[in-house]
């Protein structure tokens, strides 16, 4: 298997050499470039090799940097060139350089929100700066900046009601929604500001709930689910609510027991789970 994956990002790079040398002029070409560089820094990144997917996403955005430049009014070349800096930041980050990954987050920012300015009705183009709000707020998070992260978070929850209550009926949409009320429940929580950290995963919950109910099947939906139980019933204890959020964190472990014994079950799961037992065990 190893073998295959090796001959792909083989052959996947021979085609990069020929285009590259064939049309280096042709924009059409150059766009498919990059896309072949992306590729080949997914399988890099599939497999583990951070640092050979940041040269191949760096090669991407070498050529979506020109491509944006020699037309600045083509969305998609725009576009492009934001999911590069994406791509190159979220390297970054998981080498643990924060700095050229805020940078990287916040220049995809700057072409998302001129992109959603410029057609406010394109739910594409509004995901794509929720997105970007998203990251630049977790390297604010990472780095200890609680304040400064509070801002983007609050950006993309609001992006996020918007794109939620125009298309109710789309899981991802959805679960956005939620997952940002979480992410601002958490900086308020750290903050020490536990009543609008409360209100905030309250809402999470609610929708979390919502989209378990209408799946019960799909894993993510309940890990999420348990997710928000374990940050409501945290803060329930935290505000003198004991038996309520006990109540939160006992529904969260029965929920997520049954993943849990799956054979192969993700660490993040098995994290999940300890979090909770260590929280129902105070």
């Amino acid at each position: 298997m190893k073998l295959l994956r090796h001959t792909s990002q083989h052959v996947l790079l021979a085609g990069a050499v020929v285009l590259a040398g064939c049309a280096s002029t042709n924009a059409k070409a150059q766009r498919n470039l990059s896309g072949i560089y992306d590729q080949v820094g997914k399988m890099h990144e599939a497999q583990g090799d951070l640092k050979a997917a940041h040269t191949a996403y760096q090669e991407a955005l070498t050529i979506r940097k020109t491509l944006a430049t020699d037309d600045p009014t083509n969305a998609k070349a725009q576009r492009d060139l934001s999911v590069s800096h994406i791509k190159v930041g979220s390297m970054y980050e998981a080498q643990g350089d924060l700095k050229a990954a805020l940078t990287a987050y916040q220049d995809a920012l700057t072409i998302g929100k001129r992109l959603a300015t410029n057609d406010p009705t394109n739910a594409k183009a509004q995901r794509d700066l929720f997105v970007s709000y998203n990251k630049v707020g977790n390297i604010y998070r990472a780095k200890g900046d609680l304040k400064a992260a509070l801002t983007p978070y609050q950006d993309s929850l609001a992006i996020a009601k918007t794109l939620a209550t125009n298309a109710s009926t789309n899981a991802r949409a959805q679960r956005d929604l939620s997952v940002s009320y979480d992410q601002v429940g958490s900086i308020y929580q750290a903050q020490g500001d536990l009543k609008a950290a409360l209100t905030a995963f309250q809402e999470g919950l609610a929708i979390a709930e919502t989209l378990a109910t209408i799946d019960p099947t799909n894993a993510g939906a309940v890990v999420d689910l348990c997710i928000s139980r374990y940050n409501v019933g945290r803060v329930l204890r935290a505000t003198g609510q004991d038996a309520a959020g006990r109540s939160q964190l006992h529904a969260a472990r029965d929920q997520l027991a049954p993943l849990l014994s799956r054979a192969g079950a993700p660490l993040l799961w098995k994290r999940l789970g300890a979090a909770i037992g260590g929280e129902l065990d105070k």
